[in-house]
């Protein structure tokens, strides 16, 4: 199933899902610092 993309939109949706995880490691890290701040403060 997987075959039947092109590579057109392999290289399309690819940045996108690179994109996508850079965004939730970039929110993830956030809160954890907050809740970290929360616990000292």
């Amino acid at each position: 199933m997987a075959f039947s993309y092109s590579l057109g939109e392999f290289n399309s949706a690819f940045p996108l899902f690179i994109l996508h995880c850079g965004i939730g490691a970039l929110v993830y890290l956030t809160q954890w610092r907050v809740v970290a701040l929360r616990n000292v403060l």
